[in-house]
């Protein structure tokens, strides 16, 4: 009798380590993309995003907004092409330009990327190869530096964790990423790993991080990854099918090889990086060949983004239907007005070619001092 009720107490723990493993094992769902299907009208996309609002930037000049993320109420914005990182208030106005080149405290040659260390509300920017991470305050204010050993394509922070998309395979293997531990920044993990290697196509931002989750999509492979604390790395959420127009099996990484241009693949209408994750609400926003999707997560639906009509009354012009993905939050969709735009309209006002309502006048005047692109914010729908 004490062996029958040994071995079941046996049989029960193996089914438990079974049940426990099993449960913490992701699974991977498969999402199918055309992506020469039809675009969302704007009625229909007003069913999914309103309350816009326009965010004119005001104070420095901004040629091209490279990552942008929520900070509290703040914009904070990284200009790649001009170096410099800046925060701004809600309305827009200009609270701090960091643009520090140089090689003395808090200065840098080039920056990479910022994000955020919410725990310790600091805002980390990332620069030069091998790199430092500098770390300044809320008002823009240099704290101090930390010495990185791996050199980073981006960075990305979830709670007390900040992780490193690697850019030196041949040094440090093909680890797509490096895991460190905020405060102290020491090494905790590496992995998911990659048998293309670590490829770069510069082709659309790799991860997303709101303060709940963070995303990657790395370039030249067809899935879209999570953060999973059970297993403490990465692990594949969903598997993106684009039909005839899929990544070939038998790719390979050749810097020889034509296709590995993001210009020539999509020119043969290949998709060689599903780009621009943003997590909003229910819907999954990622971009491919220059074009928005949006996945239904709970349907598993995917349509492509289109046209939002203009919010303040502003009738003679649309935003762009390619979002820029705002990290640090997961309510916001956000797009653009170009500054070409804006000045192309200008003329044709001072012209008197066409007729422009009273909101388009008013924005063209706001924004003509330092000719910058005009943020448009619109909430997801409830």
């Amino acid at each position: 009798m004490k062996k029958i009720i040994l071995s079941l107490y046996i049989l029960l723990f193996i089914l438990t380590i079974v049940s426990c493993t099993s449960n913490n094992q992701p699974t991977t769902k498969e999402i199918a993309v055309d992506i020469d299907m039809p675009a969302l009208s704007d009625s229909l996309m007003s069913t999914r995003f309103g309350n816009g609002h326009i965010v004119v930037l005001k104070g420095v000049m901004i040629n091209k907004v490279d990552r942008i993320l929520l900070w509290g109420d703040n914009y904070v914005i990284l200009d790649k092409n001009q170096q410099t990182v800046n925060i701004f208030d809600s309305q827009g106005n200009i609270i701090k330009q960091i643009m520090q080149i140089g090689r003395g405290p808090g200065e840098y040659v080039q920056i990479q990327d910022c994000a955020i260390d919410n725990l310790n509300n600091i805002l980390m920017i990332y620069a030069d190869q091998p790199g430092k991470i500098l770390l300044f305050d809320s008002q823009g204010q240099y704290l101090r530096k930390v010495e990185m050993k791996s050199c980073f394509y981006e960075i990305s922070t979830l709670k007390d964790k900040m992780f490193g998309y690697n850019c030196s395979p041949e040094k440090n293997g093909n680890d797509l990423v490096k895991e460190f531990t905020i405060p102290n920044f020491a090494q905790s993990t590496s992995g998911a790993r990659s048998e293309k290697g670590v490829i770069d196509f510069n082709s659309g931002k790799i991860f997303f991080s709101d303060l709940k989750q963070t995303w990657m999509s790395p370039p030249g492979q067809p899935y879209l990854y999570t953060y999973n604390s059970d297993i403490n790395d990465f692990s594949a959420k969903y598997f993106v099918n684009y039909g005839k127009n899929q990544i070939p099996n038998d790719f390979k990484l050749n810097a020889d090889e034509p296709i590995l241009s993001i210009q020539n693949a999509i020119k043969n209408n290949i998709v060689l990086h599903t780009s621009d994750i943003c997590e909003l609400g229910n819907y999954l926003l990622f971009k491919a060949n220059n074009r928005s999707f949006m996945l239904n997560m709970i349907t598993n639906e995917v349509s492509r983004i289109g046209y939002l009509a203009a919010p303040a009354g502003i009738k003679a012009i649309k935003p762009s239907p390619l979002y820029i993905p705002m990290g640090n939050q997961n309510s916001k969709y956000v797009t653009q007005i170009s500054a070409t735009l804006l000045m192309d309209c200008q003329k044709k006002m001072e012209g008197k070619t066409m007729m422009f309502d009273e909101a388009t006048l008013q924005l063209s005047r706001s924004n003509a001092e330092f000719a910058n692109p005009v943020l448009v914010i619109y909430e997801i729908a409830k």
